[in-house]
């Protein structure tokens, strides 16, 4: 791996500017990877154990599909496809506001 990976505008990402988020799978927290980003100084950040009210899409964003899925049976992708699109249309701009707001303040209740 190249050390210097991308430019991003103006800016270069360096390996000791970058942040990995992860979900402490074993595959993250190995030997082998935990000694490789110490040693380019990654900073790891641990995910937090999962917690259904801060994942956006679970709480927000896809709550009403539950309706489409318990009520239909898809029969191909584009069926899947077609049934996401028009649940997620289904809310307004305005409300998936509000509930990134709400989602903003039980996370500021959280820390």
């Amino acid at each position: 791996m190249r050390s210097n990976f991308v430019n991003k505008g103006s800016k270069k990402v360096t390996w000791n500017t970058m942040l990995l988020k992860h979900d402490n799978a074993s595959s993250h927290v190995s030997d082998t990877v935990r000694d490789f980003l110490a040693e380019k100084k990654v900073t790891r950040v641990i995910q937090p154990p999962y917690r259904p009210n801060f994942n956006f899409s679970d709480r927000h964003a896809f709550s009403s599909f539950e309706f489409y899925r318990k009520d239909l049976d898809f029969q191909t992708k584009e069926e899947v496809q077609e049934a996401i699109e028009l649940s997620l249309r289904s809310h307004s701009h305005d409300h998936m506001i509000r509930q990134l707001e709400k989602l903003k303040t039980d996370l500021n209740a959280y820390l």
